[in-house]
């Protein structure tokens, strides 16, 4: 059974607990509503993660110090990157990553600061559009690091090597971290990524389309504490990816869940301008 949004404030008040409209939070691409319980049980939470589990894809409910917060998606278009360029330039990041939008304004990580970054969901065109927007955003940085591809386990091992003994600031891109981690040297692999995750000069941005266990354990969330995700098939995956459900319900392409510092942010993604073919000379 699929409950809409808006089923889930009556079938709690059928339990027997006393809802209270509070507010309706509007964007462009998102609202949330937002109630109050006035008289929460021992079983509230348990009931809202049963019922959430079988909400609509475009909608989230989430309960949090007494409040409960439905959020739906309206799967707007985005704007293209370069609507943000000037916000992006202007941010107060060293290294910035923009993702999109979100109910507190635009989405800006600082590598230098937040730490490194892992790309995960479903789809290889929307893991290739959240990758694209994030290299076109790092191209504003004050100052222009080394990006570098990994092809292999070994190439990560050697150019990892190298960068960090380098002074270089230097962003290594691992387009398929589960290809490295159940390599021969995936232990090495995972252990690198560890021992460097607060080095100075050098970065990583991961991207999976597996969210297992096996690929996103422990220790790689440490290595890459800042996690976005669109849709993913499931709620252990979005558990596993982002250490809460909501990912199996996003909607769309550039609809997503990014945790950093441990905040679960619902962000509506900025689409990838067309790349220009450069003029013969």
């Amino acid at each position: 059974m699929s409950y809409s949004a808006e089923m889930i404030p009556i079938i709690l008040k059928s339990y027997g607990l006393s809802i209270e409209y509070t507010e309706t939070q509007i964007s462009d691409f998102m609202e949330i509503d937002i109630y109050k319980i006035i008289n929460p049980r021992a079983m509230t939470r348990t009931l809202l993660r049963e019922m959430s589990d079988s909400l609509a894809e475009n909608a989230i409910a989430t309960f949090r110090d007494g409040m409960l917060y439905i959020e739906k998606s309206y799967g707007a278009q985005p704007n293209s990157f370069s609507a943000y360029s000037k916000a992006i330039s202007q941010s107060k990041a060293t290294l910035p990553v923009f993702f999109g939008e979100s109910m507190n304004g635009y989405e800006i990580v600082d590598m230098k600061s937040d730490g490194n970054i892992l790309i995960c969901g479903n789809s290889a065109k929307t893991r290739s559009n959240i990758l694209s927007v994030a290299l076109s955003s790092l191209k504003l940085s004050r100052k222009l690091p080394k990006i570098i591809e990994i092809d292999s386990a070994d190439d990560f091992m050697q150019k990892a090597k190298i960068a960090r003994n380098d002074d270089t600031e230097t962003i290594i891109i691992i387009k398929d971290l589960p290809a490295l981690l159940t390599s021969g040297i995936g232990m090495k692999v995972e252990k690198m990524l560890y021992t460097t995750r607060n080095a100075e000069n050098i970065h990583y941005i991961a991207v999976s389309g597996i969210a297992s266990a096996d690929i996103i354990t422990d220790t790689i969330k440490k290595a890459l504490p800042v996690r976005i995700t669109a849709k993913l098939s499931s709620t252990l995956n979005s558990r596993i990816a982002i250490d809460m459900q909501g990912a199996e319900m996003l909607n769309g392409t550039y609809d997503y869940l990014m945790e950093c510092k441990s905040k679960v942010i619902h962000i509506h993604g900025a689409k990838p301008d067309t790349l220009r073919k450069p003029h013969s000379r």
